[in-house]
């Protein structure tokens, strides 16, 4: 039985990773790629702070290349497989990596303990922090329920006539859920950090480059699903529930049921 929805699929278009070789290869790819640039970024940042910020936004270059790459891999006729392993895993380590670096610049944990670097207090950032991670986690759990973990690996990206719609509740308030939930977890991450630093690479994250993800994701399902998918979009906003309402109105949909579908 499948740990989580969408599971039986994705092992059903990438069989390798019913046997521990494949497993292992999708580990190396998506943790060699985190562990590979946080070292990287936290190396620079401990000794050039400026270089390390320039070696962020470099991240987010090469992360575009491969985005980019996964979402034109069908029209490239490359293997589904091929581009779970080469492509899309290892932009979710870089991913990752860009996200923890927000949390663990050098002014977190010891500095954060005297206050002596912070640039928001300690009590409001823990108190906002807390609220935004509980609302982060809540979303990737209603993600992972109504998408599965299939359409979070992009399986429709290469199967499109095997998708369905979506009619989960998140979807009704936010066109995208788990970026959604990866954004409020980058500005908790920023926010306990509580340097000038860390938010600054969290506006980066948050309005730079994640936008950008999801950008290129949006031009696919306007290419599938047409103009069902650009009247969804004009009526939802993307990540960012609007104003205090809609922040109320996505805790509601978070305990409650769907109001509008959307498209897998």
């Amino acid at each position: 039985m499948a740990i989580l929805p969408g599971t039986q699929v994705v092992l059903e278009k990438v069989p390798e990773l019913t046997t521990v070789r494949g497993f292992l290869r999708a580990a190396v790819m998506t943790l060699g790629a985190l562990a590979l640039a946080l070292t990287l970024l936290l190396w620079l940042e401990r000794a050039w702070p400026f270089v390390a910020l320039l070696a962020q936004l470099g991240v987010y270059v090469l992360l575009r290349w491969m985005v980019s790459g996964f979402f034109r891999g069908r029209k490239d006729r490359v293997p589904y497989a091929e581009a779970l392993f080469n492509r899309f895993l290892p932009a979710a380590g870089l991913n990752a990596a860009s996200i923890l670096f927000v949390l663990l610049t050098t002014s977190t944990l010891a500095a954060a303990a005297d206050g002596s670097q912070r640039f928001v207090p300690l009590a409001l950032g823990a108190v906002v922090a807390v609220y935004l991670l509980a609302s982060a986690m809540l979303l990737v759990a209603r993600a992972v329920q109504t998408a599965g973990v299939d359409t979070i690996l992009g399986v429709y990206v290469y199967y499109p006539n095997e998708g369905s719609q979506l009619d989960g509740p998140a979807y009704s308030v936010v066109r995208h859920p788990l970026y959604a939930a990866l954004d409020r977890l980058t500005l908790a991450f920023a926010l306990w950090n509580g340097s000038l630093l860390a938010l600054l690479l969290a506006t980066l994250f948050l309005a730079v480059w994640h936008p950008v993800w999801y950008g290129i994701e949006e031009r696919e399902l306007l290419d599938r699903f047409g103009e069902d998918y650009d009247a969804y979009r004009k009526r939802t906003p993307a990540v960012m529930p609007q104003g205090l309402a809609g922040e109320r109105a996505l805790w509601q949909s978070l305990f409650g049921r769907a109001t509008q579908p959307s498209e897998r």
